[in-house]
């Protein structure tokens, strides 16, 4: 059904998918998940006609959407079959068709691809296109075809234990520093008598002090130096510095600073 609820037209009885094969056997049509098309021509590799229609062949088995949902899939492997390709026609005597294929020549494509960007990729998916025609399925060949290919490690370096470090002191300053201009707009807000700091930056200031990166001997000094500058300086002492007062009817007289006004025991 469709997005407004009546019933899809259904197709007629006698449709099908269409091939992806060409009837001329070197052009293969790939039809995405989405219905987009995208056509290859194998006439263009530079190889002999058998072995072009070969390729073809085993290119158009894997153009279906269950094999290959996307173009950039046919796109992948028809790029390698060009690369594969231009390697045959290199050689002394460049085989017609996939059954003239040596043992010989398939280790010398292996090795010119062992050493190259791309080549692990190469190997595996080309090598297994090609096992999939009749004629390789056994044999020399398809053995050589079937020999598994050591992934090549990364080429991405690490950050030493040394340049490690530096990054976290580095970092550790621009935090500190920024810190702690948000304290000492907090703390000159707090002890002038002005209005209390908004709520963003309190809560800036808050989640500051708990990050690993603040000490935690920071925290009791701030609040030590907020005190002594609000007491000494002669203004008015914010509130969570002042006498702590017992809660109407609880009868409780505890001495000494508590945070808010009527924090006590």
């Amino acid at each position: 059904m469709n997005r407004r609820g009546r019933r899809a037209a259904l197709p007629p009885g006698d449709h099908a998918r269409p091939e992806p094969l060409d009837p001329g056997g070197l052009v293969v049509r790939h039809v995405d998940r989405n219905g987009r098309v995208r056509a290859y021509d194998f006439a263009t590799l530079p190889v002999a006609e058998p072995m072009q229609r070969s390729l073809a062949v085993l290119f158009a088995a894997r153009c279906h959407p269950n094999r290959w949902g996307s173009h950039r899939s046919s796109r992948l492997m028809f790029e390698l079959l060009e690369k594969f390709t231009v390697f045959l026609s290199g050689l002394e005597r460049p085989p017609r068709d996939v059954e003239e294929l040596t043992t010989a020549q398939v280790k010398q494509w292996r090795l010119s691809e062992a050493g190259t960007a791309g080549g692990y990729n190469a190997i595996t998916r080309v090598g297994s296109l090609l096992r999939q025609d009749a004629r390789l399925v056994s044999g020399p060949v398809a053995d050589e075809l079937a020999v598994r290919t050591q992934r090549p490690k990364s080429q991405t370096q690490s950050y030493s234990e040394e340049e490690f470090d530096r990054i976290k002191r580095a970092a550790r300053r621009t935090f500190r520093a920024a810190l702690l201009c948000v304290s000492t707009t907090t703390r000159r807000t707090w002890s002038g008598g002005g209005r209390a700091p908004s709520r963003r930056a309190a809560t800036t200031s808050s989640w500051a002090r708990r990050s690993p990166l603040w000490p935690a001997r920071a925290t009791s000094r701030a609040g030590s130096a907020r005190r002594e500058h609000g007491i000494r300086s002669g203004g008015s002492i914010p509130s969570w510095a002042t006498p702590a007062r017992p809660r109407p009817g609880s009868g409780c007289s505890c001495p000494g600073w508590r945070p808010l006004p009527w924090a006590c025991c």
